[in-house]
Formats: structure tokens, sequence, C-alpha cells
């Protein structure tokens, strides 16, 4: 990946030959890679030189701004929306807050196909909604500008996809009388972050303070999620049922604790039922059902809802007592939802970034936890008087720090008004939380490092890669680390052997000396290349996958999407490639000790050997 420094030479050149789109393309794909690293979460949260970039694409836009502003229309710019998801909810919500006023919905259509009919009955009669038409990159930041730009409405709100820089170019100063960006991905990289300018809201004290004094943005705003009046629906009756809601994005990232192994554990502890809402692969739920059948438990008591208008509703409706946020990236818009139904929440406690963890959005006294030895005990032993105590604390929360009347306070002046962050102190890792996270990392010694690079050096950008290269990283870091009394020579010898034979040490003691992982990782995945063009006798392209062929001539968006394919396919070739390399070598049989390392060699290779 080009630093964004290069990115910029590249996006000056495409300006001076006339080629807007071409530059456009190249920022989106950019932020794109950039987003879809597991590495850079809770690390890289913006790019002041992505923002300079998207706001010099909007000049070359050339729209002019308003004479005058309407004070009552008010204006919000998206990128698209699959339903449901929060980001049209606290789009909602902060309609729903200004009911003064007259609201237009933009969309860029950058995520696809803009769902205009469905943002329309979402919306409702009340509101606006209108999407750029199909075409260019350039062609619909230009439409979005220029909507903008006509309606001149005296505010106007950014909730877009962290990569659509048509959205963000079109965002320029003075297209408005107040323009406010939404940084609602407050974990991962998003452009706009750095917007000059623009006001930056916050909606979690924990993204607040990071932003202010991580990120050097002095003058951001806080303002708090809501999920509209409180209900508070009947006491639910033990047994208890326990709830979870997200799709497969929030369990995404590599992680020791699965969900699909984690449910029927808390349905034994509790002898009661589950509800999880929102979509999950169909090998989530098969796995859920496999583990209740070996485990003795009806299937029928885990419910399954896969897309719902809301989720308090359902939580009412089921009769769920416990709502567990999602982990290892926690969902702040359903741990408010829950609360406003006074409905107990259990957070999960990140050991090494608070942006990953609710615990600060949640009340005090919240259960929260690492291990999930400790989670399951908890909810052996729940009783009707914790619960009924957790309740009150879960509504008055609620009612002091999320109530809509807070947020309508905030929105009803002319500028938008701060509402006071609710200070949380983040609590303190644990000994024992920091090491069981170090050892998912794998970063313990240079054999356990060396693994971790192999596999980044590969590159598989997809989250199913992303998991298997993590699981066999931890093959690679328990076979470094596992006490080898008793193992024999022969298998200590093989050890050896594979670690060090990963890669050659006099090559790259320099770079791992200087800690240069770029040039390691690159070293790494160059040898790995050029080994398997020589037994490939030239040719770098797997015999089970075609090449596509790209006319020279065709548009830049063609192009850099068949780019993007032939890297995913080439990536997928690589992890296979290496199984095969490992598998097959002196110290496969070795390797097949670790039944993570057999199942992916029958996943990739669809072998199951002794």
């Amino acid at each position: 990946m080009i630093t964004s420094r290069e990115l910029a030479e590249q996006v000056d050149e495409d300006l001076s030959r006339g080629a807007l789109d071409r530059a456009f393309n190249r920022v989106i794909s950019y932020a794109e890679e950039a987003c879809a690293d597991a590495g850079s979460v809770v690390f890289v949260l913006g790019s002041p030189t992505l923002d300079a970039l998207c706001r010099r694409l909007g000049e070359e836009l050339a729209v002019a701004p308003p004479a005058a502003f309407d004070r009552r229309a008010v204006v919000y710019l998206a990128s698209g929306f699959t339903f449901p998801e929060g980001i049209a909810f606290s789009l909602r919500h902060l309609i729903e807050a200004q009911p003064d006023r007259r609201h237009l919905v933009l969309l860029s259509g950058a995520a696809g196909s803009p769902g205009l009919a469905e943002a329309r009955r979402f919306f409702g009669p009340g509101v606006e909604v209108e999407a750029a038409p199909a075409g260019p990159v350039a062609t619909a930041a230009r439409w979005v500008s220029e909507r903008l730009a006509a309606a001149a409405p005296g505010r106007a709100f950014l909730l877009c996809r962290p990569y659509d820089a048509a959205a963000v170019a079109a965002f320029r100063p003075g297209l408005a009388g107040e323009m406010l960006f939404c940084h609602h991905l407050d974990y991962r990289l998003t452009l706009g972050v750095h917007l000059r300018g623009v006001r930056h809201v916050d909606f979690r004290h924990s993204a607040f303070v990071h932003c202010r004094h991580s990120l050097g943005i002095g003058d951001n705003l806080y303002l708090p999620l809501t999920a509209g009046k409180a209900v508070n629906g009947p006491a639910p009756a033990l047994p208890l049922t326990t709830a979870t809601s997200g799709s497969v994005g929030e369990f995404a990232l590599a992680y020791e604790v699965r969900l699909a192994e984690e449910v029927p554990r808390w349905m034994a502890a509790t002898g009661g039922r589950h509800l999880h809402v929102g979509s999950l692969p169909g090998e989530v739920t098969a796995k859920v059902e496999a583990a209740l059948a070996f485990s003795g438990i009806p299937k029928d008591r885990f419910t399954h809802r896969p897309a719902v208008d809301s989720l308090r509703a359902v939580l009412l409706e089921e009769a769920a007592g416990l709502y567990i946020d999602s982990f290892p990236v926690g969902s702040p818009r359903s741990v408010v939802e829950a609360m406003s139904a006074g409905i107990p929440v259990v957070t999960h406690h990140h050991p090494t970034s608070l942006l990953l963890s609710d615990e600060t959005l949640a009340y005090r006294g919240a259960f929260s936890w690492n291990d999930p030895d400790d989670l399951v005990e908890r909810l052996a032993g729940l009783t009707d008087a914790d619960l009924a105590v957790e309740r009150a604390l879960a509504a008055e929360h609620y009612g002091r720090h999320h109530d809509p009347g807070h947020l309508a306070g905030a929105l009803a002046g002319e500028r938008v008004s701060e509402v006071p962050a609710p200070e949380r102190s983040y609590p303190v890792a644990t000994l024992r939380a920091f090491q069981r996270e170090r050892g998912r990392r794998g970063q313990a010694d240079f054999s356990t490092r060396l693994g971790w690079l192999v596999i980044q050096a590969l590159g598989l950008p997809t989250h199913s890669g992303e998991r298997d290269r993590a699981l066999l990283s931890a093959v690679l870091y328990d076979l470094s680390t596992q006490d080898a009394a008793g193992w024999g020579e022969r298998a200590l010898l093989a050890r050896r052997n594979l670690l060090l034979g990963l890669t050659d040490w006099e090559e790259i003691a320099g770079a791992y000396a200087r800690l240069d992982y770029a040039e390691l990782s690159e070293h790494l995945f160059r040898r790995e290349r050029l080994s398997a063009v020589a037994r490939k006798g030239g040719r770098w392209a797997d015999t089970t996958t075609e090449e596509t062929a790209i006319d020279p001539g065709a548009p830049a968006e063609v192009t850099i999407a068949a780019d993007r394919l032939a890297r995913l396919r080439r990536a997928d070739q690589d992890l296979r490639r290496l199984l095969r390399r490992l598998g097959s070598g002196p110290s496969g049989w070795l390797l097949r000790r670790f039944p993570v390392f057999r199942k992916l060699e029958r996943r990739y290779l669809g072998t199951d050997r002794p």
C-alpha cells in the first residue's frame, strides 16, 4: 500500500490531466483498503492528508455557495442505507429532535444501491429523500454539492460511509450555514474526521475524549445517542432470556471468543432462552444449533430475528431480561436501546482499547467481562433481586443521559449547543486480561512475531481471510511457546526448522533489528511470490483460477474494480500455497497436532491428513 503522500502526488497528476473520476476513485480505493485492514482498527481513525485531498476534489466541482441560508432547512448527506443499520437510526433521531424544521436527505450512492424507496418508507412522508443519479463518482459528487447549495440549509449533517470521498468532497464549507460531521464509526479510519471549517460531533464519551485529546480536535461536540421516550415493560421472570444483536460486522474481527460457542454456554448457565437480532451467516447459526444439540438444549430455545425496525420493540416482545453487548466491537446504539426499555446490560471489557468497549456508555454497576468464564459464572448466579436493581439503574441512567429531550435541546438553537459529556473513568486492564490479549496477538518473542508477519504479508483483506490468518498465526504462536519437555529430538528439530525456515535469517536480521515491519512484510511477500513463480515455470496464476484480462482502454472504475478482484483472488491463492508448503514440508506432521491447522487444510486444500 502506498503512502498517503504518494497518493496525493497521484491525485495531483490526475487533476492536472483533467481525470477527476480517476482521482476520486483513487481516494475511495485507498480509504477502503485502509479501513479494511484489521491492523488499523482503533489505531488509525482519520487522516488530515486524505481529508485535504477530499477538500481539493470538492473545489474542483466548482459549485458556488448560496447567497443566503434558510434557517428552517436541514440537509443530511449520507452514502446510502442497508436496512436496518445504526447510521439510519441515528439520522432519524436527529430528524425527530428537530420537529419544527424541514428535512432533506441526500444520498451519494457510494454504498452501492442507495435504497431510495426503503429510505423514504423508513424516514416517513415528512422527510424528502433524493439520490444521486447512477454514474461516475465525480458526477455524483457534483450532484450532491449542487443540491446542497440549492437547498441553502441553515444546518447540514454529514453521516456517510468511511470511504465516501464523494460525500466528503461535496460537503464544502460555505454551502450551509452550519456544517457538522457526525463521527459515527469511531473506531476505524473514516474520511472527514479532520475536515476544516466543519464542526466535529461525537456520540460516545470515549470517542469524544479520544478525538479531543489524541486526534487534537479541540472544538469537537458531544451529542448523546437516544432511542426515543423510555418504555418500561414488565419485569421478565426467570429463567432468564438473554439477548444479543448485531450483524457479522460486530463479530468479524479475529477474536478467540466466538458468539456461536458462547451462546450455548449462556443458555446452560441460565436455563433459559437466547435471542439474537441481526443478520448472521448461516454457518454461525448452524454452529449454534449443533452446539445446542450436543449440550442437550432444545434448539427452539434459540431465536434468531435477522432484521427488525426496532431492537427495543423486539427485546420487549421476546421478554428479554438481559442484553449482552456485541464483542469484540461493541454496539453503542443497541446498548442505549436496551437501557431505554429498562433492560439490564452486560458489556465486554476490551483490555487495550476503550473505543472497542461500551463500558463507559452503560450505567455504573453494569457487569463487564473479558474472560468468558466470568460471564457464564455471572449468568448462573443472577437472581430476581439482582435484575430488579439493574433495571432501575438502566432506566435512571437512560433518563439522565440519553432522553431525547437532551438531543432536542442541543439542536433547538440557531447553532448546535454542546451537551456535557458524562465523565466516566475507563476500567484499568487487569494483568490477566492483558496477557490474554497479548497471547491472541501472538507478539511475545521473535518466533511469534515472525509467524504473525508471515500471515500479515499475505494481505488477505476479507473477513474470513483475516480470521483464518489469525488462526494460522495462533498455531505458529502455540508451536513456538509450548513446553517442549518430552517432545523428543525429532519434534524439537522439526519445530526449530519450521520457525527459522519461514524466511532467511541473515536477509531479514537488519530489518527486524530496526523493527521495520513494513520492509520485513514486503520481503516475505516478495520471497513467497518469486518462489511460486519459479515453481509454476514463470506463471503466477494458480491453475484453479482464471486470470481476468482487462482491456487497456477500459474506464478507470472497471480497472480499479478488476484489480481489487484480482487481489482478492491472489490473496486466497497465497494462503492456499502457504498451507500447502507448511503441510507438505518435513514439519507438517508436527503442525497437524493442532486441530486448527487440520481445519484450515480441509477448508483451503480439501485434505484431511493424519
